[in-house]
């Protein structure tokens, strides 16, 4: 498992190089689940992962 305590779909096969992406999407999906059975919108926070994830790339190209 992660520091988060979540234990993704192929969390520590070495085989396995989607591994950590794998597991980094099960944790977004158990949250984004956690927030929308809350009460939370399912379409906003989908917006809201998409957003970030488009954020993240930004950020990725301009530090390189």
């Amino acid at each position: 498992g992660d520091i988060s305590g979540h234990e993704g779909k192929g969390a520590g096969d070495a085989d396995d190089v989607d591994a950590p992406s794998d597991a980094l999407a099960t944790i977004v999906e158990d949250q984004v689940l956690g927030l929308v059975h809350g009460g939370a919108d399912e379409e906003a926070v989908r917006q809201l992962v998409g957003e970030a994830v488009r954020l993240g790339r930004t950020l990725a190209r301009t530090a390189s």
